[in-house]
């Protein structure tokens, strides 16, 4: 399920609040496909079981020109869209979006492990540019480049198992409590700032949902 927020205007290309801003949040169930072996002599085919489920989260933003014919600024941009939240009809609810992006976004797409993953954020704090190969080399001195992994990758399980940075894509799953408030999002097209507000559908309910594509102006 895909939901577009609407958050204002903010003066992004000028003194004057004309240019209209939207995040689009994007919820997909994935994984669920068969593994299967096949008979080389026969041909046979085998169901074995299948890849792990699990839910991606995807959210992006766009700055438009004042009559919203052209993006300005647009896709993995709300670290741009921060520095304007005060102009937002709904700083609060900004914040909530951009907590989310910061943590979450795409979090089947993992090239490595936390801890390798946390080296690799260190390394680039330090002033070094991201690249792949540079990374492996770094993660290699540091004796960090294969490490044992249990969890879910994209395809699999690994169980207490080597894994070599970028030979997969791991999968952060979302906490329960994310979830939740990813879905009470999805739903009602508000976001929640107390606890107890949440309401989430059950999974039935939500998953009835995915098709629905909705748009919502807050504030």
């Amino acid at each position: 399920m895909k939901r577009t927020f609407h958050l204002g205007r903010i003066a992004y290309s000028g003194h004057k609040k004309v240019n209209p801003v939207d995040v689009t949040v994007e919820l997909e169930r994935k994984g669920g496909e068969e593994i299967f072996t096949i008979d080389r002599k026969t041909g046979e085919k085998t169901i074995t079981g299948q890849t792990p489920r699990y839910y991606e989260l995807s959210i992006c933003g766009n700055v438009w020109n004042g009559n919203h014919r052209h993006i300005l600024a647009g896709g993995q941009c709300l670290d741009t869209i921060a520095q304007y939240r005060a102009e937002l009809n709904d700083p609060a609810f900004f914040n909530e979006l951009y907590a989310l992006w910061k943590k979450y976004h795409l979090n089947g797409m993992h090239a490595g492990t936390p801890e390798q993953e946390t080296a690799v954020e260190e390394w680039k704090a330090a002033g070094n540019q991201y690249d792949y190969t540079a990374a492996c080399e770094m993660l290699k001195a540091r004796g960090l480049y294969q490490v044992n992994y249990t969890g879910l990758s994209v395809g699999r399980r690994y169980e207490n198992e080597p894994y070599r940075y970028g030979q997969a894509w791991l999968i952060q799953e979302l906490p329960d409590e994310v979830l939740s408030r990813v879905r009470y999002l999805l739903n009602k097209g508000d976001f929640p700032h107390k606890n107890e507000d949440f309401a989430p559908a059950s999974d039935a309910d939500f998953l009835s949902l995915f098709s629905a594509e909705k748009e919502v102006s807050h504030g």
